[in-house]
């Protein structure tokens, strides 16, 4: 084996324990509401940005305080959408891809609605095809959100896929992912439904909560040496 180049060297069940113990709901990030004024060109923020922030120059947000917002019969999608973007974000969105997402953020809303409403993503393929359209909404943020708004994808659950798990999974740590060896950014939407079984799969073999394996994955997997 050349160095560098790792071929399935370990196997997902020897850090069960720690999987199992991470405190998924209290992963939280700090954003500066200064990092999102430079994005905007302006020191007045939307709406709900300047809600969130208050008079505070910058906010800690966890995912439980995501789930917050979204966990009753009526959930507050567009303050889910702000609170995701900083909490997942918290140095910035690429170049201009703040002010293109606010230019659609009602037709986003909208999309996110009708997942929601109508119980769940039937067609993932036809659904996400018009999400991308929107500047700066790709499947690292889009799959943030419908994790936190729990919404179903054709009968799984969402679990959040961006490109720092989608590392870990190409570069062929884990033998229990071979199966997803071969995904890319450019391919993994239309992966995303076999990410989310294997995932599925994965996290019952080894008796663990599925976001518990996720957040291992994004700590923990790219800085493992067998």
């Amino acid at each position: 084996m050349m160095f560098g180049v790792r071929m399935y060297e370990m196997n997902i069940s020897t850090f069960s324990n720690l999987i199992s113990y991470l405190p998924v709901s209290k992963q939280a990030f700090w954003s500066k509401r200064d990092t999102w004024e430079k994005s905007l060109k302006t020191t007045k923020l939307p709406d709900e940005l300047e809600n969130i922030f208050g008079d505070e120059e910058r906010v800690f947000i966890s995912r439980d305080d995501i789930f917050n917002v979204t966990s009753n019969n009526a959930p507050n999608i567009e303050r889910a959408l702000f609170m995701t973007i900083l909490w997942g974000y918290p140095a910035g969105l690429r170049s201009d891809y703040l002010p293109a997402l606010l230019q659609y953020k009602d037709y986003l809303i909208r999309l996110l609605e009708i997942g929601y409403e109508e119980g769940g993503i039937e067609n993932w393929d036809s659904h996400f095809s018009i999400v991308k359209k929107i500047r700066g909404v790709g499947l690292s943020l889009y799959s943030k959100l419908l994790y936190f708004l729990k919404t179903k994808i054709e009968q799984h659950d969402p679990l959040i896929l961006d490109l720092r798990i989608i590392d870990v999974l190409k570069n062929e740590v884990f033998e229990d992912f071979k199966k997803l060896s071969n995904i890319r950014y450019h391919n993994a939407p239309r992966k995303y439904i076999r990410y989310l079984e294997v995932m599925q799969s994965v996290s019952e073999k080894v008796k663990v909560k599925a976001d518990n394996l996720e957040m291992f994955l994004f700590l923990f997997g790219g800085n493992l040496k067998h």
